[in-house]
């Protein structure tokens, strides 16, 4: 296989997992929220799919790769000078943009952790039935009844 069809592969690729990736990004946030409990998606819980979504983005980033890799060779040239002006605003575009994105990816990794990241249990609230609050010795406000 010729240099350019590695570009037109890993290229149409990289779009597809790209469109995978929002895809199940907006699954997980509208589909299956948090505290979506036992709800399923295909199948999948919302665990699930956080996994699928962090093997496409994996992918994604190993296609990237690939794709500065197989233009490594109009990359230097524009770092050494040999391209045009516009080519090096590209290509400093481009790194601007890398570096942005390569910014946000590490921040999760920089963030301290608020909590201890320990589990914590949600609370448990008793059940409001009749004539508990008289047993607590707190008597029961009535719908029309206010506080005094």
């Amino acid at each position: 296989m010729q240099r350019g069809d590695w570009v037109k592969w890993v290229d149409l690729l990289s779009f597809v997992a790209l469109v995978l990736m929002v895809s199940t990004g907006l699954l997980l946030e509208f589909s299956l929220p948090e505290r979506s409990r036992a709800a399923t998606v295909l199948g999948l819980s919302r665990h699930d799919w956080g996994s699928v979504h962090l093997w496409i983005a994996l992918s994604f980033l190993l296609l990237m790769a690939s794709h500065l890799l197989l233009h490594f060779r109009f990359i230097r040239s524009a770092i050494v000078g040999k391209a045009t002006r516009e080519y090096r605003y590209r290509i400093a575009a481009g790194l601007l943009g890398l570096f942005a994105l390569l910014a946000l990816a590490a921040m999760p990794l920089l963030a301290p952790v608020q909590g201890g990241g320990e589990h914590v249990p949600q609370r448990q609230y008793p059940q409001q039935g009749a004539g508990q609050f008289e047993r607590q010795g707190q008597p029961r406000q009535g719908a029309g009844e206010s506080a005094r």
